[in-house]
């Protein structure tokens, strides 16, 4: 195994994030915890301030993406993507550590 020089951040949705999905009509069936965490690498940190810089860097954009997956209509977010917001709204777990268990090089997709 290889380390990668990154760290991660495992983002799921709490409870304001499925009510919110909910009130977009047509996802009723979107049950509380169901959806997958998503995973996103960050820059490497080492201790908690590094955590807490990682953090505040990319919050908003992780925020944007989460939303954009269930609806890319910006009127129909919040209207401030706060940290605090995104807090209540995600569990939010970080990982110092990567590894890449596959042997064969990374393939890399740009999402917009």
């Amino acid at each position: 195994m290889k380390s990668v020089n990154r760290s991660s951040l495992i983002v799921s949705g709490k409870q304001p994030f499925y009510d919110w999905i909910r009130s977009l009509g047509g996802y009723d069936h979107v049950e509380d915890d169901s959806l997958d965490a998503t995973v996103y690498l960050i820059d490497y940190f080492e201790d908690e301030d590094g955590l807490q810089k990682a953090l505040m860097n990319r919050y908003e954009e992780v925020f944007q993406l989460e939303l954009s997956v269930w609806n890319d209509d910006e009127s129909q977010w919040p209207e401030n993507l706060s940290f605090d917001l995104f807090l209540d709204w995600f569990d939010v777990i970080p990982s110092q550590l990567v590894l890449d268990a596959v042997p064969e090089n990374l393939e890399r997709e740009v999402l917009e």
